[in-house]
């Protein structure tokens, strides 16, 4: 599932119904979910690893523990619950899913559809690459 805050310019993620239902009543407005992530460990999955930053209100999800240690240690996040799990590699019907960030406004955006992502990246967003991979909705 996927939400947007307008006051804060920034999205959130996640697999559990009470996490969404808490967010929107934080203001936060559904939005399409860009695919389904299993809220359950799967063969051949990895744990989908949730952050956030007070300080934005931005939340960022990876699937390398490295990269999530880093913003733990050095970026100012703060270790959530793990947001579910996908591929990390390509599997049978898997689709990627898009990461980027505006720096700006401190928003991690993550999508499966090309188009979203190139309107999001020609709208302020810079692409980071593949955050692992989906099965489409």
């Amino acid at each position: 599932m996927r939400a947007f805050n307008v006051a804060w310019g920034v999205h959130f993620y996640t697999t559990g119904a009470q996490d969404m239902n808490n967010a929107l009543a934080q203001g936060y407005i559904s939005q399409p979910s860009p695919g389904l992530i299993y809220n359950v460990q799967v063969p051949n999955s990895v744990p989908y690893l949730r952050a956030l930053s007070d300080a934005w209100h931005d939340h960022f999800y990876t699937i390398f523990q490295t990269e999530f240690d880093f913003a733990i240690a050095n970026l100012g996040y703060h270790q959530e619950n793990t947001a579910g799990f996908l591929y990390p590699s390509p599997q049978c019907g898997a689709i990627p899913l898009f990461r980027l960030i505006n720096d700006q406004v401190h928003d991690h955006f993550y999508t499966e559809n090309p188009q979203e992502r190139d309107g999001a990246a020609a709208a302020g967003y810079r692409y980071e690459g593949i955050a692992g991979f989906i099965l489409p909705n």
